[in-house]
């Protein structure tokens, strides 16, 4: 069956379970709740529709079938079963052993070249090492 056709048997139930809610609201007293069978098929609809959908098309509470579908889904869930608590395992992780380093190199107008290779310096401004290589005063 495709999903066409599925949606429109789910159209036509949804019609029906409407007709069925207003058929038990027109002939039971107000203070009564809705029997379970009503409940029942108004959560299997809510696998093929949101659930505030089918609550608005049979004008049911919301917060009730959105209650029993999760309760429903819930129940339905295969058992986890019952694993062995976990257990504290070290990693053993370690500073990293190499130190960071980086290289500076700058040539300027006339051919002449730096090359400067620095480890582990993190203060150096090398804003201040282009103006005093290239010969610019501040």
């Amino acid at each position: 069956m495709t999903q066409h056709n599925l949606l429109i048997q789910a159209a036509d139930s949804l019609a029906q379970l409407a007709g069925r809610i207003e058929a038990w609201r027109d002939g039971s007293k107000k203070s009564r709740r809705m029997p379970e069978e009503l409940w029942q098929a108004a959560m299997e609809l809510s696998k093929v529709y949101s659930i505030h959908h089918v609550s608005q098309a049979l004008r049911i509470n919301y917060k009730n079938l959105k209650k029993r579908a999760h309760a429903q889904n819930k129940k339905n869930l295969p058992a986890v079963k019952a694993q062995h608590p976990l257990k504290f395992i070290e990693l053993g992780i370690e500073s990293p052993s190499s130190i960071p380093e980086c290289t500076v190199e700058m040539e300027d107008g006339s051919g002449a070249k730096m090359r400067i290779h620095l480890r582990s310096a993190t203060d150096l401004d090398l804003y201040e090492l282009g103006r005093a290589f290239w010969g610019k005063p501040s």
